[in-house]
């Protein structure tokens, strides 16, 4: 595995096991910000095909291959990019991910969730809304030591609704939180300001 791409840790596990319990029957989903494709292997248990995306070309390349090596290169698609702008409006059934959530601005993909640790889970909300169908579903975790409050009114703002919330300690200060969402109302772009019709 190349050293810059995430590897496969606890809150890999979390969020692969809440994703795959909740993806069942489902035509098509997203490993948004795969690292190594870890969440996209266990979704792909439960869903059809599974596009994996990353900002980092390594770590799209390194899910790739690992996941034809495994057999699974037939149901899967990747794309380099920073979130979901290369995804058609309301073409997803679920999206899956496991963002930098630390709250730390150092620039490194790997951990940093930029102010409050819940800049890049916002910015993954925000495009979520967009790229999912109506019903369909969110699944994302976060950190204790994110401000998961705001993220929470964010989340109510864009139209979804929590239905499943995962609490599990890492250590003696932090506690991994995995939230399944489902989106309310049909994506408007009025809601998003100044952002162009699909």
């Amino acid at each position: 595995m190349p050293g810059e791409v995430y590897p496969f840790s606890e809150d890999s596990i979390l969020t692969s096991d809440v994703a795959k319990a909740v993806s069942w029957g489902l035509k098509l989903g997203c490993d948004l910000g795969c690292g190594g494709g870890y969440i996209a292997e266990h979704m792909l248990d439960n869903t059809e095909t599974v596009i994996l995306i990353d900002v980092d070309i390594n770590a799209v390349k390194y899910a790739q291959r690992r996941l034809k090596a495994l057999g699974l290169g037939a149901r899967i698609d990747v794309i380099c990019s920073d979130s979901l702008s290369s995804v058609r409006p309301e073409a997803l059934d679920i999206v899956s991910s496991n963002p930098p959530y630390l709250p730390a601005s150092d620039g490194n993909l790997r951990w940093s969730g930029g102010r409050g640790g819940i800049e890049v889970a916002s910015k993954f909300a925000r495009d979520s809304t967009k790229a999912l169908k109506r019903g369909g579903i969110m699944v994302i975790t976060l950190s204790s030591l994110s401000n998961v409050e705001a993220f929470r009114r964010l989340t109510v703002e864009l139209g979804f609704k929590k239905v499943y919330v995962v609490k599990v300690p890492v250590g003696l200060m932090e506690t991994l939180i995995t939230f399944v969402f489902v989106k309310k109302r049909k994506y408007r772009t009025e809601e998003r300001g100044n952002v162009p019709s699909p």
